[in-house]
Order: C-alpha cells, then structure tokens, then sequence
C-alpha cells in the first residue's frame, strides 16, 4: 500500500476548509429536514380549486394502448434494498377541525394500505389491484403525479383512490399559513381533473400541529391521515403478528422497489389471515368496510 504525504501547510488548510463545511451543512440540515425539496416559492392560493392560469400542466403523456408494460416506467439499477415493517402504537389525535387518524376501529380482520409520493408508478400495482380487487389508497405530490397522468387515470380505473400529499412535499408545519393553504389546496383540483374526489390529506414526514388541521379543514381536507404500521427500505420484511392490528394503517412508497415490498406484504397478510380494506370506504362506513381477502375465503367472518 502506498502512502501519499502533504506538506503540513496544505494538510492544515484542508482541515480548516473541511471543519468550515461541516459546520455549514450542520447548520443547514438543523433547519431543513432530510429530504425537503428547497422549492421554497410561495404563490398564493385560496382553499378550493386553483384558478385558471395557474395550472402548471409541463406535458401530457400520451394515453397507453390497454396496459403498458412495466418497462414503461424502468427502475434504476441501483442495488434494491431490503424491506421490513415496522409497527409504532399510536392513536387517533384530535388536534384540529380535521381529525387525525392512525387507524381506524374496523370489525373485520382487515388493514389498510396506502402508498406516499408517486415518483414511480407500478404497472405491477395495476394488475394486482385487478387480480384481487386490491383497495389501495395513493397520497400523491402534485409535482408527482404530473409525471404519468396516464398512469393515474389507469390507477383510478382499477378501483384506487388518489388523495392529497402536498403540492411539493414541504413539511407544513414549519410554513407560514398561506404557505400551508398552497400545499394543501393546489393539488386538489388538479386530482379532480384526474377524477379523484380526494378529501384526506397525509402531511409530508408526518409533521402536523393544530394549525395544519385547521388550513387543511379550511381547504376541503376532513381528514389527516398518519400511518400506525410502516413498509422501510432498511431491514429484511418482516411483521410481528401479534402486533399488526386489524384497523392498522399501513404506509409504504412508491419506489423502483415497491413491486417486492408489496408482494411480500401481501404474503404476510394472507399468511395471518388479513384482508386489505378501502380507506375512504371505512372512513365514511366502519361497520362495513369493502375488503379484499386475498385468497378469497372471507377471514373473520
């Protein structure tokens, strides 16, 4: 092994330069969270649908003949990390006009998944949506969904519901409240257009307070949806039965990775005899929410 030697001048100048840049990104990063998009622009907004002229279509993709292949939206290929899931207790919070929900009190043996953010759609998700009747519930990012609106059309027509994850994934309660109201109201009429009805929001990084509530409420949201059970990238799949709970709010992404994560979720759940209820269903009727088994044998009742 070879060694390479610096003067003592040049060693000295780069531990400044180095110490220097540490403490810069320290002070960055204690007042931006890990992954906040810097789109800082704030245009003002009312609660309700955005004006005209301030639609920011970029493109429209042409629609697909029938199902497009999962190619059409390829994976990078970068190493696909593990999953795991991870089970947090928490309860429903009232913290505003809009309540908010980490799990919902269903009869049936049943769980819920949504999936955040919307950079990678899944033709996969498609088709298993369409084998089993699959409820699944998208929180999307407006800069997100203009990507493939195609997509989304096709995701809607398979039974999904599309409901609000901001407009650029800023966490809300760090903005000031017009901030707030352009988060949360801009993306709403644009998943009308789409054919969304959407009335639930999922804050970005799960950062609420009461005044979130409160704009969201003022902006059409009757409910801030949270998430009491969690699909990660950074441990092997796993769940403890014993603590997944029927009521659970499930929370995964869309990923390159996700096809896998959620064919082993749904593994899971087959395996301890879940089924996959439909969110905005059991919001409005929790004694009788659509659920998919799966396997088709109705388990729990």
């Amino acid at each position: 092994m070879r060694l390479f030697r610096f003067p003592a001048t040049v060693a000295a100048a780069a531990l400044v330069l180095i110490v220097l840049s540490m403490a810069a990104d320290k002070a960055f990063f204690a007042r931006v969270p890990s992954g906040t998009a810097l789109d800082l622009a704030v245009r003002p907004v009312q609660c309700g649908p955005v004006p005209a002229g301030q639609q920011r279509l970029r493109r429209a993709d042409a629609a697909p003949a029938g199902t497009a292949p999962a190619e059409a939206y390829p994976a990078p290929a970068a190493a696909v990390p593990a999953a795991g899931i991870t089970v947090k207790p928490t309860g429903n919070i009232k913290a505003g006009p809009a309540k908010v929900l980490s799990s919902l009190p269903v009869k049936a043996r049943a769980v819920f998944i949504t999936i955040d953010d919307g950079w990678y759609p899944s033709w996969h998700v498609l088709r298993l949506m369409k084998k089993y009747h699959l409820p699944v519930t998208a929180f999307l990012i407006e800069q997100a969904a203009r990507e493939h609106p195609d997509y989304w059309r096709n995701f809607l027509a398979a039974g999904g519901d599309i409901e609000d994850h901001t407009l650029s994934h800023l966490p809300l309660s760090r903005l000031s409240p017009a901030g707030m109201k352009t988060q949360i109201a801009a993306p709403l009429e644009y998943y009308r257009r789409l054919g969304a009805r959407p009335f639930l929001l999922r804050p970005p990084y799960g950062a609420y307070d009461a005044r979130v509530c409160q704009t969201a409420a003022a902006c059409g949201i009757d409910d801030v949806i949270m998430w009491d059970a969690e699909v990660s990238n950074r441990y092997g799949l796993s769940v403890d039965s014993d603590h997944l709970q029927p009521g659970d709010i499930i929370l995964l992404h869309w990923t390159p990775w996700l096809d896998g994560q959620l064919d082993e979720l749904l593994d899971i759940l087959r395996q301890n005899r879940f089924g996959v209820a439909d969110l905005a269903a059991a919001i409005n009727d929790p004694e009788h929410p659509r659920v998919s088994w799966l396997d088709e044998s109705p388990a729990g009742e």
